[in-house]
């Protein structure tokens, strides 16, 4: 069997598409299939879709995707991974609307044999579009045996309690406005527990509605730093007391696999589809009402308990276990 997946992969490793797919790629390979990635961000691919039984569109708004349809053979299948863009939380102009037409108008003319792979439940719930054959795998990571955080470590971020969001400035789809809210709304007591917040991401302009946000209400516990990669995330990550993300949209961020990886417990909105996993793991909060309080009232036993389960949630998405099920499924 060979299988091709279509994917914007860029160099600058700030999209979760330059991590999820090369690690599904890695997953896929070690369960004896032969997979090759069609990079939509490079000018050198070498595949000819006609020599694949199984074609992965990953991502939707993407107009080089009429074409690929277009030269779909009666034989192949395809498997349409939106990652988010389905959601009925997103904005649905009349572009979209335009696209999303022609692209399933080609589908039903050409009676292609099509399903969906959604990322969580969550995302399948929300979907504007299904099939009858529709199936829910998450993301994958590479479990690294080497990264071991101490008792030692864990004690020292439960003192520090730096909560760290690592990521673009997409204020509306990131959720960061309703984030800024809260700290603004919880200033004071966040400022007498001695809890601060870290900002790392590119420049944007949106980073810098933020920047001017935090110094007009004074909020004196939240910084703001550079994108970061390689050894630097990992460091960052292995003194973090949280990792924060509270997106209106998700399909499945690898940025709560590799921060899980370090033992990082999690704060989670609604809108990344992925609270149901973290009340049935225990490895976080859900960013609600209730948020606060829980942040003040946690002692060091239950936090060492939450880096215990983040890290055993990780385990659970390691790359060669995602690959099976995700080629169990693309196989029906």
């Amino acid at each position: 069997m060979k299988i091709l997946q279509y994917a914007g992969i860029y160099k600058r490793k700030a999209s979760g598409l330059s991590f999820s797919i090369p690690n599904l790629v890695k997953g896929l390979d070690k369960n004896n299939v032969t997979v090759n990635i069609y990079n939509l961000a490079a000018t050198d691919n070498e595949f000819d879709q006609n020599d694949y039984d199984i074609i992965v569109l990953n991502s939707f708004f993407i107009l080089k995707y009429f074409v690929v349809l277009l030269k779909v053979k009666p034989n192949q299948k395809i498997i349409i991974c939106p990652r988010g863009a389905f959601s009925k939380s997103n904005r649905y102009d009349l572009k979209k609307k335009i696209y999303s037409y022609v692209y399933f108008s080609i589908l039903k003319l050409k009676r292609v044999n099509y399903k969906i792979h959604f990322l969580t439940n969550n995302e399948m719930l929300k979907s504007r579009f299904r099939t009858n054959n529709d199936f829910v795998v998450g993301n994958s990571i590479e479990v690294n045996s080497k990264i071991q955080i101490s008792d030692e470590v864990i004690k020292n971020r439960f003192q520090n309690k730096e909560i760290v969001y690592i990521g673009r400035f997409s204020n509306h789809i990131k959720g960061l406005d309703l984030l800024f809210d809260f700290l603004i709304k919880n200033k004071e007591v966040l400022a007498q527990n001695k809890i601060c917040f870290k900002f790392y991401g590119p420049k944007s302009e949106d980073k810098l509605k933020l920047k001017s946000i935090a110094v007009k209400n004074d909020l004196r516990n939240v910084f703001f730093y550079d994108e970061i990669y390689g050894e630097d995330k990992s460091k960052v990550l292995e003194s973090a007391y949280f990792h924060v993300l509270n997106s209106r949209s998700e399909g499945y961020p690898m940025s709560v696999l590799e921060s899980t990886l370090y033992s990082v417990p999690q704060i989670l909105s609604v809108g990344t589809n992925l609270t149901d996993d973290l009340v049935k793991h225990a490895f976080g909060f859900i960013a609600d009402g209730k948020l606060i309080k829980r942040l003040i009232d946690l002692d060091l036993f239950t936090y060492q308990s939450l880096c215990l389960n983040a890290r055993e949630y990780a385990a659970l998405h390691e790359i060669e276990i995602i690959g099976a099920k995700t080629l169990i499924n693309y196989k029906k």
